[in-house]
Order: structure tokens, then C-alpha cells, then sequence
């Protein structure tokens, strides 16, 4: 049962949609704390944690890989922040 607005995620290795609640305020915080302290490890899990409560058939969880969980953070960002998506690479 769904008791609130939900978006339909594309996830690639199973080819199907599945719904998910919207990013919150408190996770854009988070994220930017993680990110402001250099902390790509708890970066890492707190994605895990954050897919896995956002996700509402939560049995699906184990089975995404990473490339998954890139495409579902992607489509969360542009949907709930902004569109627009900016790499900068460091030369090696």
C-alpha cells in the first residue's frame, strides 16, 4: 500500500520501475556533510542506507549493483534538485 506520493524509478538490471519516496531536506544535508568533510566512506554507506529507505519494496535492495544504484541516485537528484549534472576530473 502507498500512503503518500511516490516516484517510479527506472532500474536498469531488472528492466522495470519500482517506486520511491522523495529525497527530504535532511538527506541533502547529510550528503553535503559527508561530502564537506571528505568522508566518501560513510558517503558510500549513507547511500546504501538512504536507496534502502527510500525504496519501497525494500525486498529488491540485494539485488541491485552499483550501476543501479548510480542510475537511481542520478534519477533522484535531477528529479527532486536539478537536471543539470557537472563532472569535474582531475588530470592525472
Amino acid at each position: 500500500m502507498i500512503n503518500r506520493f511516490k516516484l517510479q524509478l527506472f532500474i536498469p538490471s531488472l528492466n522495470r520501475k519500482e517506486y520511491f519516496d522523495e529525497l527530504r531536506n535532511l538527506h541533502l544535508i547529510n550528503i553535503l556533510k559527508f561530502i564537506t568533510n571528505k568522508d566518501t566512506k560513510g558517503l558510500s554507506q549513507y547511500f546504501d542506507f538512504l536507496l534502502l529507505e527510500l525504496l519501497h519494496n525494500k525486498e529488491i535492495f540485494y539485488k541491485l549493483d552499483v550501476f543501479d544504484k548510480f542510475i537511481i541516485l542520478l534519477q533522484l537528484k535531477a528529479i527532486n534538485i536539478n537536471s543539470e549534472i557537472k563532472f569535474k576530473l582531475k588530470e592525472l
